[in-house]
């Protein structure tokens, strides 16, 4: 008798080639005078494929390619080393982490910065990072918005801003004056009033009408007081 090398087995006087087997299988025990039987190609651990499952060779397990950042091995398994396949993007003030190897991750919120920062670069697989808002102008503030920059607005009506971003109450000023922006007690200029302590501002004087006569003059605290000429009676300006 002729002995058969691996893969061929004896038919009828003669060395045949063993049958080929389906995909996912390998002939095992083919050789001298049995064909042997088609075998399901052994399975590997994750994170690994089964390279070279064909004919009679039951193949070897093989790592599944590494992919770069921001890519995952999609479909390594079986007999397939897979692809490396981009991690789906996120909604927008969330972004991808634990994208690698076999696994594409989960989508999480974007960190919350401190006061009076923002998050910049949150999207893809990075987090980003915090960025400090830009101070505002004096007599300007930000309102507190963690995470947020707000645009600057003017301090609310009683409070002075004397330093870039910070408003403070103003402090009490007599009737005749007003809370300028550095915070101090103004007088009123010439022509304008305020009759009420605490003002943050002077009224203008008023006018009175062709045919009133002004009572009392305005001052730094009052208004002028108008009156009516009576009856078959018209207002005359002296001469100065």
């Amino acid at each position: 008798c002729c002995a058969c090398g691996g893969g061929v087995s004896w038919n009828y006087d003669v060395c045949q080639p063993c049958a080929p087997c389906s995909k996912g299988q390998y002939r095992e025990g083919c050789g001298g005078m049995l064909e042997g039987n088609c075998t399901a190609c052994p399975s590997c651990p994750a994170g690994k494929y089964n390279d070279g499952c064909v004919g009679n060779s039951s193949g070897s397990c093989t790592d599944c390619d590494l992919c770069s950042e921001g890519f995952f091995n999609k479909g390594c398994l079986g007999l397939n080393n897979g692809s490396c396949t981009a991690c789906e993007a996120c909604p927008h003030g969330q972004y991808r982490v634990n994208c690698s190897g076999l696994e594409q991750g989960v989508c999480v919120d974007c960190p919350t910065c401190g006061s009076y920062e923002y998050r910049d670069g949150c999207n893809g697989t990075s987090a980003g990072s915090c960025i400090a808002c830009a101070a505002c102008d004096v007599g300007f503030y930000r309102k507190l918005n963690s995470g947020v920059c707000v645009n600057c607005t003017s301090c609310p009506v009683g409070t002075f801003c004397n330093v870039r971003g910070q408003c403070q109450q103003c402090p009490p000023c007599p009737a005749g004056s007003f809370c300028d922006e550095s915070g101090s007690c103004a007088a009123c200029p010439a022509g304008s009033f305020a009759s009420a302590p605490n003002s943050t501002s002077c009224s203008p004087c008023s006018a009175c009408d062709l045919n009133q006569y002004e009572e009392s003059a305005c001052n730094a605290t009052h208004d002028a007081v108008c009156r009516q000429c009576a009856a078959g009676q018209y207002f005359q300006k002296e001469a100065a």
